[in-house]
This record gives C-alpha cells, structure tokens and sequence, in this order.
C-alpha cells in the first residue's frame, strides 16, 4: 500500500484555493452582500405583502360617490379607454 506521504497533496491545494478560493476581501464583500440580501428579503416579505394596502394610504383613495367624470378636488379626472397605438387616429390621441 501507498502512504499518503508518497503523494503531496499541499501543490494541488494551493492551486484550488487559488482558482476556487477567496480572499479575507472578497469573503468579507459575500458575507456583506448576502447579510444585505437577507435583510432586504425579510422587508420586502413583512412589510409588502401583496394584496395589502397600507393604514395611511386608505385616506387618499378616491371617495365612492365620486365617478370618472366628476372633479375630484377641484381637477376633472379623465376617462380610461383601451386603445392600439399602431391603429389608433391622431384626433384620438389628442
């Protein structure tokens, strides 16, 4: 049987931290950038949930009684209308 002292294993070590390994820097920058991530993620789930409108947004929303051509606060508020701008005419844009 070899022995391990037969083979030398430290050159082709060095070589793969070289290739494959990081430096105090960049280990330093990865952990940085996945802390950042981690926390932006748990913001981003607590704080945003999808289908939730927030407290203070409530009170901007526009009154019920009022329809899309009444003025709300004094500014006329425009009709919506699906249209294709490749056929649509110029009048209509206006």
């Amino acid at each position: 049987m070899l022995s391990l002292a037969v083979y030398d294993v430290k050159p082709f070590r060095k070589i793969a931290a070289g290739l494959f390994g990081f430096d105090r820097r960049e280990r330093r920058g990865t952990y940085l950038l996945s802390a950042m991530l981690i926390v932006l993620l748990m913001v981003r789930f607590t704080a945003f949930r999808p289908g939730r409108v927030p407290d203070d947004l409530t009170a901007l929303a526009i009154p019920a009684d009022s329809s899309a051509g009444n003025a709300v606060g004094g500014t006329p508020v425009p009709a919506t209308f699906t249209f294709d701008p490749n056929t649509v005419p110029y009048n209509d844009l206006l």
